[in-house]
């Protein structure tokens, strides 16, 4: 069985041992401190902490999911205890994955078309050599289809091959990106360590700033004054021409 991390829900699976922090802005412009989120120490080995998220845009809409990483840096001591911990997913599960998705179907049957076609066009070429040339052209289109319908379930199928977390990189948590159309991007992240969370919150207080700061607050405000003026010009331009 893959040990596979499971999706998480908004900041459902955030816990509470720890020191949560609301920061604005993308995960990927965090800055992180030379402080191990575990135990404290200094830390100069940077070890990813990817997680995996389920979201739905429309109440009656398909589930989607979505992949988040952070780069904090841990101690020598912690990486080596993660490294007993962690599970890898190997090669042949990685390519499980993909071709035992949905979406792989499509691909191995263009794949079997084209391979039929390269055979008629091989014995085709045998018997006229000027015969052969539209099937080879065509099983080459088919390949190049098939080809594409095994990338998409690769990227489809992308949060089914992270790896489940270790006790150290739950360290550092985080929760889902919980921007709305009237909010700033912002994210909760749970430190497990004080020292480092205080530094990290320190390291990163502009984007602490951005969400509780009065600028924070009367860009929410504009924004939300903008759409509802949008929307109402729409209703208005609509009425008119009718």
């Amino acid at each position: 069985m893959l040990a596979v991390i499971q999706p998480e829900l908004g900041t459902e699976g955030l816990g509470n041992g720890g020191h949560r922090i609301l920061l604005a802005g993308p995960i990927e412009a965090l800055a992180y401190p030379p402080l191990c989120p575990n135990c404290g120490a200094q830390a100069t080995h940077r070890l990813p902490v990817v997680k995996v998220f389920m979201f739905n845009n429309q109440n009656d809409g398909p589930w989607q999911h979505r992949i988040a990483r952070a780069d904090p840096l841990f101690c020598a001591d912690c990486v080596r205890r993660h490294r007993s911990e962690h599970q890898p997913i190997t090669a042949a599960e990685r390519l499980k994955s993909i071709v035992f998705s949905e979406l792989a179907f499509p691909g191995f049957l263009t794949a079997a078309f084209a391979l039929f076609l390269i055979k008629e066009g091989i014995a085709d070429a045998l018997r006229d050599p000027g015969r052969g040339g539209p099937l080879f052209a065509f099983a080459a289109i088919l390949a190049l289809v098939s080809l594409l319908c095994f990338r998409a379930a690769a990227a489809r199928t992308a949060h089914r091959r992270i790896p489940a977390l270790s006790s150290v990189q739950r360290a550092f948590d985080f929760g889902d990106d919980g921007t709305t159309a009237f909010t700033t991007i912002q994210r909760s992240y749970v430190i497990r360590n004080p020292d480092s969370a205080e530094a990290f919150e320190r390291l990163n207080a502009g984007r602490s700033e951005a969400l509780t700061g009065p600028e924070g607050k009367a860009r929410d405000n504009r924004r939300t004054w903008l759409f509802g003026l949008a929307l109402g010009g729409f209703v208005l331009i609509y009425w008119l021409v009718q």
